[in-house]
């Protein structure tokens, strides 16, 4: 170990990442581990399985909690830390329980720059009344049962995550002027693709002309939409998970889980628990888009309160797996870490995503039929959660997350109720702009046009509830196209008596957004499809 200028501090060697040049493109974030409940060795432990990733600072001799809080701020205003890791010690007096509460009120007035986890056993007296007075987040390391340095890498890492993507997105244009000039470049766009790709042969959705019909009609329907993710291998009979770490935070409990999908590539998932919630409640399965990983259904943005937080709030447990090649998976992938970064940064997932949907091309697969499987495999878990009534499970998400909900919805009738936010699509009319740019390789099936277009996807879905909402000038998702689906997903619905549960809401002069607004409007179908209610 190599010794700071600062006393009583030592830095755990830095390790360097096996991608190109990691860790030189920006600098990586400082964690303080504080406390005697994570040893050193254990701190050697959680560097390696950070490398390239983040810096880990451990006291070497001043744990007591009355040394932490003499030293607290000099290491606050030198190591500027992302992350506060505190431990108490096995046994904690009065004065150590004042130390404590101390020392996390301090570092909670610097919640912008660092965020605090306190790391202890819940249930114990310490415990309970830091909890209750200063609404901190605790880490419970008895839910470590493999390897303590794995459960404290995992959760600094998420706190350093949501910590540095909660911040406001910048705003979006929007608006009269903002529309006008998309429907300029929108024409002047079209003008430009050749006739020939405005005249392919692409089948057309026949309309039921009764509920019967539907009924006969239905079958062959879904299995085309099924043939056109490909050959996939079969999900595991019996779902596994191991537990990775667990978090008890105001109003909820957060575990990380690692889901076996029997391909070797575990898929890493966040599930959110009510404290306070029906002894079998509704739940979410919350699938993230293409920027973030699972994390951020924890993330603040526009609203001071995450979607995570508020669907808990509102008595639901939330499950929130990656998808492949994103938060805890991206480094597994066909040619190692080594493709992972480019100059040090995590690219857009371009490498990683053209690897594997080139792989499962010669495996007679898609990606995005593994992106399905995969949800598949964190429903079939979350069917076995014993807080969950498996009768009323909803699924929602924006952009890539919102076309994962509606394609999950359409061939697994476990889902209740859907809403869709900023990607309702139809390909037809991405090819007619020239916008199938607007989607990475990730989003595209086989053959489906050679039958229908994504009408016949989301006409699976009836009588079950689906919302869309959607801005009008969202790049990836044209206007023209959602009336079409408009009108043929809803002859479906009215055709089996349930033209209510299908709403789509097309926003005027609003972009590729997620607006507090569209959010109400989630969270109103679930309360009227699912009708959850804390007790």
């Amino acid at each position: 170990m190599k010794s700071l200028c600062l006393p009583a501090l030592l830095l755990l060697p830095l390790l360097v990442s096996s991608g190109p040049a990691f860790g030189q493109a920006k600098k990586l974030p400082n964690i303080l581990l504080l406390g005697g409940a994570v040893s050193e060795e254990q701190g050697e432990a959680v560097q390696k399985r950070l490398m390239g990733k983040a810096v880990i600072l451990q006291p070497e001799d001043d744990t007591t909690s009355a040394a932490m809080l003499a030293n607290l701020d000099q290491w606050l205003a030198r190591e500027k830390p992302a992350v506060i890791h505190l431990s108490p010690a096995a046994s904690a007096s009065p004065e150590d329980e004042a130390n404590y509460r101390q020392i996390i009120q301090r570092a909670q007035k610097q919640a912008e720059t660092t965020a605090l986890v306190f790391a202890s056993q819940p249930g114990d007296a310490l415990t309970t009344a830091l909890r209750q007075q200063t609404k901190v987040t605790v880490h419970d390391l008895s839910a470590a049962p493999d390897s303590v340095a794995g459960a404290v890498a995992d959760c600094v890492l998420r706190q350093w995550i949501v910590l540095k993507y909660s911040k406001p997105s910048p705003p979006r244009p929007g608006g009269p002027e903002a529309a006008a000039k998309y429907r300029e470049a929108e024409k002047a766009h079209d003008a430009e693709v050749p006739e020939m790709y405005k005249k392919l042969p692409i089948g057309k959705f026949q309309l039921p002309e009764s509920a019967d019909a539907w009924k006969q009609q239905r079958p062959d329907v879904l299995a085309k939409v099924v043939a056109s993710l490909g050959d996939l291998p079969p999900r595991p009979a019996k779902p596994k998970a191991r537990l990775i770490s667990r978090e008890l935070r105001p109003g909820y409990t957060l575990e990380r889980v690692a889901l076996d999908n029997g391909e070797g590539n575990d898929i890493s998932a966040l599930v959110l628990i009510p404290d306070k919630r029906q002894p079998h409640a509704p739940a979410v399965l919350w699938l993230h888009s293409s920027t973030p990983d699972k994390n951020g259904l924890i993330t603040p943005g526009e609203d001071p309160e995450s979607i995570g937080e508020a669907l808990v709030r509102n008595g639901y447990v939330v499950l929130a797996p990656d998808a492949p090649y994103y938060g805890d998976r991206a480094e597994n992938v066909p040619s190692g870490p080594r493709d992972v970064y480019h100059r040090g940064v995590q690219p857009y997932a371009n490498v990683t995503q053209d690897a594997l949907l080139k792989l499962n091309l010669w495996l007679g697969r898609t990606l995005w039929g593994m992106f399905v499987r995969d949800d598949q495999i964190a429903l079939d878990y979350l069917c076995t959660r014993p807080e969950v009534d498996v009768q009323r499970i909803g699924v929602t998400g924006m952009s890539m997350g919102s076309t994962r909900a509606w394609w999950l919805a359409a061939v697994d009738e476990r889902i209740a109720a859907t809403v869709g936010v900023a990607c309702l699509t139809r390909y037809e009319n991405l090819i007619h702009h020239g916008n199938l740019k607007a989607h990475g390789l990730y989003y595209f099936s086989y053959g489906l046009l050679k039958h229908f277009d994504t009408e016949g996807v989301i006409a699976l879905m009836a009588p079950r509830p689906f919302l869309a909402l959607t801005g009008d000038l969202d790049y990836g998702s044209p206007a023209d196209g959602i009336r079409v689906i408009e009108e043929k997903a809803g002859h479906v619905y009215r055709t089996v008596g349930a033209g209510e549960a299908f709403r789509s809401i097309l926003y005027p002069d609003t972009g590729h957004v997620y607006t507090a607004e569209m959010r109400r409007e989630m969270l109103a179908w679930f309360q009227q499809w699912l009708k959850p209610a804390v007790e």
